[in-house]
């Protein structure tokens, strides 16, 4: 939670303090490219919890983001809070016009990537079951990109992120995109193997058959829990190639 700049008032009625881990409502709102009222209203980056909100703020963003429209209504109530001018630059009503316009890419591409749990609860909050698995692969590229920038300046957290890249990957069903982090990760775990190791010891052969073993394995389990199959490999051949073929003169 933020940094509590004021206290709620008493008369504040808080309806949910402690919600469920199932509380997300089923997938109502899809996405699109940005609006132009959403960028006039927010600029680029921004955080869906910043640190500097109060604790009343946090809990409307909260309400928000599990999709609890009637409890973050009547917190603005109890709080005699109302959208004039001077409140336009509230925390959550950027977050607020993004789900309202349908315009899930601004969160995607703009929340602070600090908040990609945030981030991917709104997805499964409020993303169309068609649009989801392009919504989640948008966050696991910025995730992707941030901890390859991440490993080339040698900073702390760059596997974290990958790592987050990786389970949003999964999540959106995206294999092929994953297998390219999997085939990174099993060069890493021969080379953790053969560290030390002579050039002609027999340990390079297992340390590459270990390596190797772990990346099939990842990949056979993703695609039984996922039924997952190769777009490629359903396409239909056309038979009227085919029979061009047999009659071609020889």
């Amino acid at each position: 939670m933020g940094t509590t700049r004021n206290t709620i008032p008493d008369h504040v009625q808080i309806p949910h303090q402690n919600y469920a881990h199932d509380s997300s409502v089923a997938a109502t709102v899809g996405s699109r490219p940005s609006s132009s009222s959403s960028e006039v209203m927010k600029s680029n980056m921004f955080r869906i919890y910043p640190s500097e909100e109060s604790e009343f703020d946090h809990l409307v963003t909260k309400s928000l983001v599990l999709g609890d429209f009637e409890s973050a209504v009547t917190l603005c109530l109890s709080a005699e809070r109302h959208f004039e001018k001077r409140t336009i630059n509230l925390p959550y009503l950027c977050l607020f016009q993004s789900i309202v316009t349908e315009d899930l890419d601004d969160i995607v591409q703009n929340a602070d990537l600090q908040e990609w749990q945030e981030i991917f609860v709104v997805l499964c909050t409020f993303a169309k079951p068609s649009e989801f698995a392009n919504l989640a692969e948008q966050l696991s590229q910025r995730l992707e990109f941030n901890a390859s920038m991440m490993k080339s300046a040698e900073a702390l957290g760059a596997e974290e992120l990958r790592k987050n890249a990786t389970l949003t990957y999964l999540a959106a069903g995206r294999l092929e995109k994953v297998v390219n982090i999997w085939t990174e990760e099993m060069a890493e775990e021969e080379g953790r193997l053969l560290d030390g190791a002579d050039e002609k010891s027999s340990l390079r052969y297992s340390a590459h058959a270990h390596a190797l073993q772990i990346f099939m394995e990842k990949v056979t389990i993703f695609r039984s829990a996922n039924n997952y199959t190769d777009a490629d490999l359903k396409v239909t051949p056309d038979p009227s190639a085919k029979w061009s073929e047999a009659s071609r003169p020889i």
